[in-house]
């Protein structure tokens, strides 16, 4: 099997992170635990390619392992390579993750600028490698020899290595699919829409490894049964945009008592904090570099029920940026 190197353009990208996504540990301040970190995205494979630089744009010198592209009759399915769409595949990656919370690129073009941005920051640096696996389209002919459906299909395993100590921390495979039906069945548009899924399941997949959290400022809509909007402590500054959704947490404390004074005023000594989802908000308006209006999308009763007990209430980011 004989895999070529893409030479991708390296961009640096700067995420909120939380180091265990699997428990809500983030004390009185939650915004204290969205420190950043770094990911450079750098090398991705072609599996199934053979090597053939011949068209000096990605994609057209590439000879993948797929029949050629033909119509010996009608009524067929036909599956073919789209290794055309890698460059515009991986420009929309790096675009899209730079939407999301604390996120910024930035461009690191050579080993020595790496190794000085190594030095000059005590933050973790990770880099992002990938194997892409599939990207293909393939056309389904009616009788009469008119395409009548498309279907196009991404597959790609990334790799998330720790830099300073060329540890993997994180392995996953991601796929994005795209279709088109009678009137709409056009390729382009099918890969388009692969694309624009599978970013958003990448994007996704980052906003759960590395979360972002804050609390519950004010309560701005309720009625005798639950609440229906409110303000949290995170806006711009976090990339915060509209239609973002994140869940709400209740604090219940353990051992020792809540945290003195409320809101984030320093934890009692000793005390444990177990946290319980109770239901989501979706961002409806950006209000400042901290601050966001919000409507509560599902579990309104349940936070309610949380404020009538007195528990404090944090925000962490939702598994899907995206509506």
């Amino acid at each position: 099997m004989k895999k070529t190197m893409l030479l991708l353009m390296m961009v640096m990208l700067t995420i909120a992170v939380k180091a265990d996504n699997a428990m809500l540990n983030i004390g009185p301040n939650p915004k204290a635990s969205n420190t950043k970190v770094y990911v450079l995205v750098g090398n991705f494979n072609i599996q199934n390619v053979e090597p053939n630089y011949g068209g000096g744009r990605w994609g057209r010198g590439y000879q993948p392992n797929y029949p050629p592209r033909q119509r010996p009759g009608m009524n067929g399915n036909y599956t073919y390579a789209a290794y055309d769409y890698v460059d515009h595949f991986i420009n929309s990656m790096y675009n899209v993750v730079g939407q999301g919370f604390r996120t910024k690129t930035m461009d690191i073009r050579s080993e020595s600028q790496l190794q000085s941005f190594l030095r000059s920051h005590n933050e973790p640096v990770y880099a992002l490698s990938g194997m892409i696996s599939q990207m293909d389209i393939t056309e389904k002919d009616s009788p009469q020899g008119f395409i009548e459906q498309v279907q196009a299909n991404i597959r790609v395993s990334f790799t998330l290595t720790d830099l300073r100590t060329n540890q993997i921390i994180d392995q996953w495979d991601q796929n994005g699919f795209g279709m088109g039906l009678h009137e709409r069945a056009n390729p382009h548009s099918a890969m388009e829409e692969a694309i624009k899924n599978f970013d958003n399941n990448v994007l996704g997949h980052l906003n759960d490894k590395f979360p972002v959290y804050g609390s519950v400022m004010q309560i701005s809509d309720m009625d005798g049964k639950k609440v229906k909007s409110m303000y949290i402590d995170l806006g711009s500054n976090e990339g915060l945009q509209q239609g973002n959704h994140l869940h709400v947490y209740a604090a219940n404390y353990i051992g020792r008592g809540p945290y003195a004074g409320g809101f984030g005023n320093g934890a009692v000594p000793g005390g444990t904090v177990a946290y319980e989802k109770v239901g989501s908000i979706r961002v409806d308006q950006i209000n400042g570099p901290e601050v966001a209006h919000c409507t509560v999308a599902s579990g309104g009763k349940d936070i309610k029920r949380a404020l009538d007990a007195g528990k404090r209430l944090v925000v962490a980011s939702f598994t899907s940026l995206w509506e």
